[in-house]
């Protein structure tokens, strides 16, 4: 494995004010003279020692690959409640259907968000937006309830992505689980680092850096299909890590970062994450899950 520490070209904040809800592309990628990382187990840590980014290649099989495509090829759903992935002034209030009047919640409007085109779908527990002060709401997605069969399909990947987490970054692991542990086993995936997954279909992200689960946590990134291009960028270091259906990528999703375009091809891509707060969920009277399949 190659590891290398590297020097950041600008501070977080920095990163976040010059970069965030840009898309970028391939002509903003050559002036930048981003490094390609491609096809190599590939360990990044910054100059403190903090991962920044660790890809392992031809981590699943053929066949493998080819189930990975067919648990989450025909995913639907909107990514229209995530405006910070669609880019710069995708951020919009909404238009409330009962009146037609403006809602203090913001998205992106169904013009944009059928332009880009894709789907998205947040699979297993999550806990929602607080309703009301001091009230908590926890549940399975909608997705989840609809599709079992592809959560705990789910599962089974999660479970082997963990059984690797640990051993390539065994301090990043316990840190995570020490989290996790605090988690009811009814609102987390069982057996696994992480308490869901969100499945995103051609949707190339802008810049941005993930809100909503919990800081300590290590994200991780898998995909599946037959694509060229999409290549996750982080360029607050310069980096473009070419993830392919073989391999996974842990890295610090609290640093800015997105992906090239798609060049040609169709791509799901599974993200692994702890949602903020789920430790809560029991505890303020959330309804426990009830995984009827």
């Amino acid at each position: 494995m190659r590891k290398v520490i590297i020097d950041p070209i600008c501070t977080p904040e920095e990163a976040r004010q010059r970069f965030a809800g840009l898309r970028p592309d391939y002509q903003w990628a050559a002036s930048q003279g981003l490094n390609f990382v491609r096809g190599e187990d590939f360990c990044c840590r910054d100059t403190k020692g903090k991962l920044v980014a660790m890809l392992l290649t031809d981590m699943f099989s053929e066949e493998e690959q080819a189930h990975h495509w067919e648990i989450y090829k025909d995913i639907k759903g909107s990514a229209d409640n995530r405006p910070e992935i669609f880019g710069t002034g995708a951020r919009q209030p909404r238009i409330r259907k009962t009146d037609g009047l403006l809602s203090k919640r913001v998205g992106v409007p169904t013009e944009v968000a059928k332009a880009v085109g894709g789907a998205a779908v947040v699979i297993g527990p999550y806990r929602y937006k607080n309703p009301a002060p001091g009230v908590v709401h926890c549940d399975l997605t909608k997705e989840t309830k609809e599709n079992p069969a592809r959560y705990l399909e789910t599962i089974k990947i999660g479970e082997e992505i963990t059984r690797i987490f640990r051993e390539v970054l065994p301090e990043e692991y316990i840190i995570q689980m020490a989290y996790i542990n605090t988690v009811p086993e009814r609102f987390k995936m069982p057996g696994t680092a992480y308490s869901s997954a969100c499945a995103l279909r051609d949707i190339p992200t802008a810049f941005h850096i993930d809100e909503f689960d919990i800081r300590e946590a290590t994200g991780c990134i898998t995909a599946c299909g037959e694509y060229e291009g999409q290549e996750f960028t982080m360029p607050e270091f310069g980096l473009a890590l070419d993830l392919q259906p073989s391999d996974i990528l842990f890295c610090d999703v609290h640093r800015t970062h997105g992906n090239l375009p798609r060049r040609s091809g169709h791509r799901v891509s599974q993200v692994w994450f702890v949602r903020r707060g789920m430790h809560e969920c029991q505890r303020y009277g959330a309804v426990p899950l009830h995984l009827d399949f």
